[in-house]
C-alpha cells in the first residue's frame, strides 16, 4: 500500500513547483495506503502504565482520572480510602461508590493505561481465533 503512494507521487508532474490534482483512482490509491500506514502504526505493544496517585489509609481525598476498558473511555475521578467517584463532564463534588481507586494524574496516562489493557484483551481474543485453526487444520490434515 505504501509503494503505491509512492509509486503515484513519483508519477505526478509538477508544473510551476505545484503539484497537480490528483484523479479519483489516484486519490483513493493514496487515501488507502494513508490508512494502511495508519493501522500498521497502531499494531504495537506499548508499556504498562501504572496509577500514579496512589489512595492512603486516613489521606482525605485525591482527584485524577480512571479508564473504563469497556467503553474505551476516561473520566474525571475523585478518590478516597473509602470510595470513589467518576464522571464524564468534571471533577465530581462528593465521593459516591464504596471502594477506593488509585487515580492516574493525566487523561494522557489514563488513556496510555487503556490502550495498553486493549492490547492484552485483543491479543487474547486473537490467541483464542489462533489456536481454532491450529485445531482445525489439525483435524484436516493441512
Amino acid at each position: 500500500m505504501v509503494q503505491g503512494a509512492q509509486r503515484i507521487a513519483a508519477n505526478r508532474k509538477e508544473s510551476k513547483g505545484e503539484m497537480m490534482a490528483m484523479n479519483k483512482k489516484e486519490q483513493a490509491e493514496l487515501d488507502t495506503a494513508k490508512r494502511a500506514v495508519i493501522v500498521a502504526r497502531a499494531l504495537n505493544w506499548t508499556s504498562p502504565v501504572a496509577p500514579d496517585l496512589l489512595v492512603k489509609r486516613g489521606m482525605s481525598e485525591i482527584i485524577g482520572h480512571l479508564y473504563n476498558v469497556h467503553h474505551e473511555t476516561t473520566t474525571y475521578a475523585r478518590s478516597s480510602s473509602i470510595g470513589h467517584a467518576t464522571s464524564y463532564d468534571s471533577t465530581p463534588k462528593k465521593i459516591t461508590t464504596q471502594g477506593s481507586r488509585n487515580l492516574y494524574s493525566t487523561k494522557t496516562r489514563a488513556l496510555r493505561a487503556l490502550r495498553h489493557e486493549v492490547e492484552k484483551e485483543c491479543a487474547e481474543r486473537l490467541e483464542k481465533i489462533d489456536i481454532k485453526i491450529q485445531e482445525e487444520e489439525a483435524a484436516n490434515g493441512q
